[in-house]
């Protein structure tokens, strides 16, 4: 069950239509988090749900199974001792390794499968099927096949159950022998497990270890019993894939069992069934084919990218499912880590349950941890729930810096599986790096969409790219941060006409348009247009904003709708400089800041060297809300501050917000690179 689920925060600042009195009167800025009120226009992203499990089935019988009734040994059990029966037991002789593709329709006898006929067991042969009668309750049958096959393949079969959905349906694969194998198996309420079985048998009476790899449930199938009909194991190196009803489950690596046969396992809990399987095939893992909803790609040309990037290392983790366990691996130099995972479809809700360091400390757990560590965390940057996406950070506080080892993320989709994800991880052997003594630079790429017809000339272009450089720059520099690269590109009339105004309903077709005209490289993307319109729930109106950002973003993907900020030019009314400094706020969202005080007074940053405005101290006008004539004592001039304090020129960063942003994959050490 999910409760209270916080959701993926994009921040936007907000055009007030409040005026400063002054001569010369400067809009106030406003930003607010649109992650709980989504425009009624927009996708709408549920704040809580709940899902439901089938109920409880019985898991593995812990005692020894009971086995044919003419023998006195035991059959394969994941959580007993196992002697097989003389009719599957002897050693297979040596024959030159089995090519695939294989298929068995079960209509020939003696494709490799034994035939058992006992008082409490029949295995057998009928109608283009393998039946497997198993007659008494909490009993385990496993029938292999005596050919080697290769270890990379791709195994499927058609499954069909009796008259009991706690009874269990798999597939034992890279089987060295019966007692040590993989187990990936199904009930009928949708339940799964995946098991690894192993012996030692070095010793004169070999103990046996059965290890629950895996567990979990298949929710698209779990509304009615008996609905799953065909299961499938894909396996490469150490790598294993788990389907159901051509829906990936879960994807593991395992590293016990390097390669072996196959077989079909069948066993029973509280009463005796009939299993039933039909059409096996077993094809070259090469030669498979993905399901549509569970292939996709988030980061291109990794390959290329690491060599023109010596300090970053993009490691893509392929298809995750809809269930599973990522281990983030950290080395003793990783300075930072963008981790990022999607599906398909951008309405498929992306879940992040559980999140574990490398010394067993639990970071986020969403059954326990209070509902403001979901998206304000000292540990990470991101959120544990989003559309289509989700991103993390780490780290996002210079008290937490990465630990070495194996972060743990436990991720889980609602519809289809998560078809891709990646780490982008930045390193450094340079101590210096973090902090004031070694200089850091940032590149920026800015796609033009507006329609302002003088950025059609070279001249205003140039004052354009003078201008945010100067206040970039001017602002980067307190803390030995600079711009390096900013590349402007031009659009065609097609895309200004498309984008030129935009809002929340195509902001991912924004993004994922700007990385596919302007790249998806070592830059913050910044998408420049005429307006942004939001919805603001507290006023039900669409009100334009300087500026939009996730936290944090996705870079080097062209398809991650989370790989640019977007500016609003019109309402900076062609202020350049104002553009820059705009520029650095989103951006330092994107890179994973949040404010340092929100407009209520009572959110705010985790950091030890920013100021707190409270809204009991310092709302002097009672308004509900603090503002940055109030907040003057406060952090009002802080460049992340909810609202623009109205004098670029004096904007702070504090050393524990560079110290994040400085550590980011986006920026890089002169003598690493270039």
């Amino acid at each position: 069950m999910i409760n209270k689920l916080l959701l993926f925060p994009v921040i936007v600042l907000l055009l007030s239509n409040q005026m400063a009195g002054c001569n010369n009167p400067q809009d106030i800025i406003s930003d607010f988090s649109i992650s709980f009120t989504p425009s009624p226009s927009a996708t709408t992203t549920p704040t809580s749900t709940k899902t439901y499990k089938p109920s409880p089935t019985n898991t593995i019988p812990a005692t020894a199974t009971n086995t044919p009734s003419p023998t006195s040994t035991s059959t394969p059990s994941p959580t007993s001792t196992y002697t097989p029966p003389p009719t599957a037991t002897s050693t297979p002789t040596e024959q030159p390794r089995f090519l695939v593709p294989f298929r068995d329709d079960f209509s020939d006898k003696s494709s490799g499968l034994v035939e058992e006929n006992y008082t409490n067991l029949v295995t057998e042969y009928v109608d283009s099927s393998f039946k497997m009668n198993i007659m008494e309750a909490q009993f385990t049958q496993l029938s292999s096949y005596r050919l080697p096959f290769p270890p990379d393949i791709s195994i499927t079969v058609d499954i069909a159950f009796g008259q009991h959905p706690d009874t269990w349906i798999g597939i034992a694969h890279r089987m060295h022998d019966e007692n040590n194998y993989y187990l990936f198996a199904v009930d009928g309420q949708a339940n799964y497990k995946v098991f690894s079985i192993t012996s030692d048998e070095s010793v004169a009476n070999p103990s046996y270890s059965v290890d629950t790899l895996f567990t979990s449930y298949v929710p698209q199938l779990a509304d009615q019993n008996f609905s799953i009909n065909n299961i499938r194991v894909d396996m490469v190196g150490n790598r294993f894939e788990f389907f159901a009803n051509n829906i990936l489950l879960t994807s593991l690596e395992m590293n016990n069992i390097s390669q072996g046969g196959i077989g079909l396992v069948g066993w029973t809990t509280d009463n005796p069934d009939v299993i039933t399987f039909n059409n096996l095939k077993v094809y070259d893992y090469d030669e498979r084919v993905m399901p549509k909803e569970a292939d996709c790609v988030l980061v291109e040309n990794a390959i290329e990218t690491d060599v023109s990037n010596p300090d970053l290392r993009i490691n893509s983790l392929g298809a995750l499912g809809i269930d599973s366990n990522v281990l983030m691996s950290v080395q003793p130099d990783d300075l930072s880590v963008v981790f990022s995972a999607r599906t398909l479809e951008p309405d498929n809700l992306i879940v992040m349950s559980r999140l574990t360091s490398p010394n067993g400390n639990v970071l986020y757990d969403m059954q326990s941890s209070p509902e403001d560590e979901c998206s304000n965390n000292e540990y990470y940057s991101g959120s544990c729930g989003a559309e289509g996406e989700i991103n993390l950070q780490f780290p996002s506080n210079p008290r937490h810096p990465l630990l070495h080892g194996d972060y743990k993320i436990e991720l889980y989709s609602m519809g289809q599986p998560i078809c891709d994800a990646a780490t982008i991880i930045r390193s450094d052997t340079n101590p210096k790096t973090l902090f004031k003594d070694e200089l850091q630079t940032i590149d920026i790429n800015i796609w033009v969409l507006s329609k302002v017809e003088s950025l059609a000339f070279a001249e205003e272009r140039n004052r354009m790219q003078n201008e945010i450089r100067e206040s970039i720059d001017n602002l980067l520099k307190q803390q030995n941060m600079q711009l390096g690269k900013l590349s402007v590109f031009n659009s065609s009339p097609t895309d200004k006409t498309m984008f030129a105004r935009s809002n929340e309903t195509n902001l991912s077709s924004l993004c994922k348009a700007t990385a596919a005209n302007i790249g998806a490289s070592r830059a913050l993307n910044v998408a420049l247009i005429d307006v942004f319109d939001e919805y603001s729930e507290t006023k039900e109106v669409y009100l334009p904003v300087l500026g939009i950002s996730p936290i944090p973003g996705m870079n080097f993907s062209l398809e991650s709708q989370s790989s640019c900020v977007v500016i609003s030019l019109q309402e900076h009314y062609g202020d350049y400089r104002y553009v820059g400094a705009t520029i650095v706020h989103e951006g330092s969202h994107f890179m994973g800041l949040t404010h340092t005080t929100e407009a209520d007074g009572n959110s705010f940053d985790l950091f030890d060297d920013t100021l707190e405005c409270t809204l009991n101290e310092f709302d002097l006008d009672a308004s509900g809300e603090v503002e940055g004539h109030e907040c003057t004592k406060a952090d009002s001039s802080n460049y992340m501050f909810w609202q623009d304090s109205g004098n670029i020129d004096n904007y702070t960063i504090s050393d524990q917000q560079a110290w994040v942003i400085r550590s980011h994959p986006l920026f890089y050490s002169q003598h690493q690179n270039q």
